[in-house]
């Protein structure tokens, strides 16, 4: 796994896709500022899946990826407080979220969603995870990998 110093370039969101919604617009433009003023890396796709990164839905979710992992260090205490509680994720845990991903259990979600989209997600999360968890991750990126590529036409 190799890492990518950080997004270059992030796509304007109303040229990306009609699937982005008016209610779906601020889901998206938020992760987007957040990684703008953060700068933060992502890791480089797998070489034999990396085509995934030409379609700009990969770029837009990469954020909401990592958005989504930082969701899961939080949780609500006893009184109702919203607390940093950081989990460490096993490595089962971690391939059940990529697969979920990948192959999403809902078929709408799979017709709807491009695999491009859920490849941004999926490494927009293991990005996240692999600053606290490298060995999970990089699980994660393996699982990825053998369950994009048999999906993309040669």
């Amino acid at each position: 796994m190799t890492e990518v110093t950080s997004l270059t370039t992030l796509p304007d969101l109303s040229a990306v896709s009609p699937l982005l919604t008016p209610e779906l617009m601020p889901l998206y433009a938020l992760p987007l500022k957040i990684v703008k003023v953060q700068n933060v890396s992502y890791l480089r796709l797998p070489a034999n899946i990396a085509v995934i990164a030409d379609d700009p839905l990969y770029a837009l979710t990469l954020p909401c990826g990592r958005v989504d992992y930082r969701e899961m260090m939080y949780d609500f205490d006893e009184s109702g407080e919203l607390v940093h509680d950081p989990l460490k994720l096993s490595c089962r845990e971690v391939l059940d979220i990529i697969d979920a991903y990948i192959r999403p259990a809902e078929r709408w979600v799979a017709v709807t969603f491009p695999l491009s989209w859920r490849v941004g997600h999926a490494m927009g999360f293991l990005s996240a995870l692999a600053v606290v968890q490298w060995a999970e991750a990089q699980a994660g990126y393996i699982i990825l990998s053998s369950l994009v590529a048999p999906l993309l036409v040669r």
